[in-house]
């Protein structure tokens, strides 16, 4: 559990009718954004904007590089996770072109990677100036970095956008709502995540209209938002627990295999102290992503999961929400199970680190031993991050103050763990001078 993994390249980069998506490194939710080391951002939400087509940029004569070059170059920077040479790209383009939708997106979207949450604002907010009614993303990144009913107004905007074009593709082709899985948007608009069962209703989007992909999971998303909004936030707003319900059903009848959706629905089930639906809810989202994710680590076990080439369709953030959850409703060996994928996959997140500690210490006195070496890595992770969350460091600390010093024998295995950290360390340094 303590071994010394290189961090996992969760990145997923598919070609949809010509329009390439990036799905950046995940991280923690709104709550914690900011937070153990992790840029403000989110897997489910946050996408790097899609390359837009020369009709959508004018070249510069005076410019080695036309914008649609520079956001090109930009994006495959992005790809490589060279962020700081994507953003010298797309100030460049900003240079050539400070209006353009395409550029100020994905220059929010690259500060928001450095957690400079104020210039991402910034970017943004002039994004939906200049292209109100266009551009759904644009109001969904305003609602990730925003708080309170600021953050919904922004996330109904989107929402508006998403149901307004799935609506006109609806009629365009004719179809019923149950065939709205996915629909498209013009120029201006972003690419957006794409629903797991939802597929395009037509043979794909013409030269001449420029569009990009649009799906039920953006509504879903969107609706998740809101909800966890009314239980964190607003949670003192009149009727909050009505419209976080509300939310939660909004977002399971546009995707009804939204493994988000169905982790919010157990979380509202457990704060109205319902632990037999709580647990329906969150089994029925395990059965969604949980053997695959089994499957993954299976075919891993040879080689360095680092080095895998699939990767799970459910984000980090998202699979630490299902492991509080669980460890709610006190299913600790499961808990334990998807934190260890979790640990492989990166193990330098000090939530992960703490909830071992904490089902651990949760478990009971014999449990007691594995529960401070958890903690104790949780720490000694946290000292060396700039952005920790203050309260998780702080549990931790308290945690271990109440365990009170190892044994021995606790001391000696400790030990023993340490030194194969320190093996691990060293063959992965050996293999990096190799290459």
């Amino acid at each position: 559990m303590g071994k010394k993994n290189k961090k996992i390249k969760r990145t997923v980069v598919e070609e949809t009718n010509g329009a390439l998506k990036t799905e950046p490194d995940s991280t923690l939710t709104n709550d914690s954004a900011q937070q153990n080391g992790h840029p403000v951002q989110d897997e489910k939400r946050l996408r790097s904007p899609t390359r837009k087509s020369s009709a959508t940029t004018k070249s510069n004569p005076n410019s080695k590089y036309s914008v649609e070059q520079l956001l090109s170059k930009a994006e495959d920077c992005i790809d490589s996770f060279g962020y700081d040479l994507a953003l010298k790209f797309c100030e460049r383009a900003y240079e050539l072109e400070a209006e353009n939708v395409s550029v100020l997106e994905l220059l929010g979207f690259l500060h928001m990677q450095s957690s400079d949450v104020d210039t991402a604002r910034g970017y943004f907010s002039k994004a939906t100036q200049l292209s109100p009614d266009k551009g759904h993303s644009n109001y969904m990144y305003m609602g990730q970095l925003s708080t309170g009913m600021e953050a919904i107004q922004f996330y109904m905007k989107g929402i508006e956008l998403v149901k307004r074009v799935l609506d006109e593709t609806k009629e365009t082709n004719g179809g019923t709502e149950a065939d709205m899985g996915s629909a498209t948007e013009g120029a201006e608009g972003v690419i957006s995540e794409s629903s797991m069962n939802g597929t395009p209703l037509s043979d794909g989007p013409s030269d001449e209209k420029k569009k990009s992909l649009v799906t039920v999971q953006d509504l879903a998303t969107a609706y998740c938002a809101i909800a966890e909004i009314y239980m964190t936030d607003c949670c003192f707003e009149d009727d909050a627990e009505e419209k976080c319900k509300s939310n939660i059903d909004l977002a399971l009848q546009a995707h009804p295999t939204s493994v988000e959706a169905l982790q919010l629905l157990a979380s509202f089930m457990l704060c109205k102290e319902d632990k037999q639906l709580a647990k329906e809810a969150i089994e029925k989202g395990l059965a969604l992503w949980l053997p695959e994710l089994r499957d993954i680590h299976k075919d891993s076990e040879e080689d360095d999961i680092t080095d895998s080439t699939r990767v799970s369709s459910v984000s980090y953030a998202v699979r630490i929400s299902y492991v509080k959850t669980l460890i709610e409703l006190e299913d600790y060996d499961v808990s334990e199970e998807i934190l260890g994928y979790l640990m492989q996959e990166d193990n330098e997140i000090v939530e992960v680190w703490y909830l071992l500690g904490w089902l651990n210490h949760l478990r009971g006195e014999e449990f007691y031993s594995t529960a401070r070496y958890h903690l104790t890595k949780g720490c000694q992770v946290a000292s060396k991050l700039d952005n920790v969350d203050e309260q998780i460091v702080s549990h931790m600390q308290q945690l271990l103050s109440d365990l009170g010093p190892a044994s021995q024998s606790d001391l000696e295995e400790e030990d023993g763990d340490e030194e194969e950290i320190v093996s691990d360390s060293d063959e992965e340094g050996e293999e990096n001078m190799d290459e």
